[in-house]
């Protein structure tokens, strides 16, 4: 197994990723704000307020988790970043936002349509299998459970208005299966995290067992695996261990 260092660039990477991340809950939260005032249903806009605060506690889980990352406390779990990234980036740009313009109302099957839409790219495994990941690391409440709550929403809201359309229960079905995945993908990951940080170290002379099953020096392990040119020094207990005799005979 591969050991994973926490490197500068790494932690440069993971930091990229929660900001996107943020960016895209925060319009999650401007999106159902404008929307619950392009209904004429009270109850309706009602709902859409409600899960405008939903999605600002989730606003406040990524703010959470770019505190842990400011305190070296929160750690990338990923080899690659630069594709989840670009996914996210994309996700930005094509998120569904509702007509601003004030003479344009919405009946209650287009402003459900433009939450599904929401609520199904948010569950893009880039964006998904991350939020769920990063929620082992978290000190936050368990907002994992918001997500199930949000499409159930959604269905209880279609079956209310009697809205006649089975694309939305197609459309509920594989957002739930979507969940499902991105849990699943994100115990996966957790997994195969910690197996890579276990690091196989002789019990004897310390050297490191890398992919190959090659033997290396601590010092040449680190150099290869993240570019780090290693210094020597001594502590004092080894100080004292070889070079006792000579400390005591300048004392003396």
């Amino acid at each position: 197994m591969q050991f994973i260092l926490e490197t500068a660039e790494r932690r440069q990477a993971l930091r990229q990723l929660l900001d996107c991340c943020l960016t895209l809950e925060q319009k999650a939260v401007g999106f159902y704000k404008r929307l619950s005032t392009r209904v004429e249903e009270k109850a309706l806009a009602s709902f859409f307020l409600d899960m405008a605060r939903q999605e600002a506690g989730h606003v406040t889980y990524w703010q959470g988790l770019i505190a842990l990352w400011e305190k070296h406390r929160l750690k990338n779990p990923f080899d690659e970043t630069d594709q989840l990234l670009n996914t996210l980036l994309a996700l930005l740009d094509k998120l569904a936002v509702p007509p601003t313009g004030k003479d344009r109302m919405l009946s209650p099957e287009e402003a459900l349509q433009l939450s599904f839409e929401l609520e199904f790219s948010l569950l893009d495994p880039a964006f998904g299998a991350l939020f769920f990941l990063l929620a082992e690391q978290s000190d936050s409440r368990d907002v994992t459970s918001d997500y199930e709550a949000h499409i159930a929403g959604l269905q209880a809201q279609v079956v209310r208005l009697g809205v006649n359309n089975p694309l939305f229960n197609l459309i509920s079905r594989q957002m739930t299966l979507l969940l499902r995945l991105n849990r699943q993908r994100a115990s996966d990951l957790t997994e195969i995290y910690s197996l890579r940080n276990v690091l196989p170290i002789c019990m004897h002379c310390k050297k490191v067992r890398d992919d190959n099953d090659h033997w290396d020096r601590v010092e040449s392990y680190i150099m290869a695996h993240t570019g780090a040119a290693p210094s020597h020094g001594i502590c004092p207990e080894c100080m004292v261990k070889h070079y006792g005799d000579l400390m005591e005979d300048k004392a003396d």
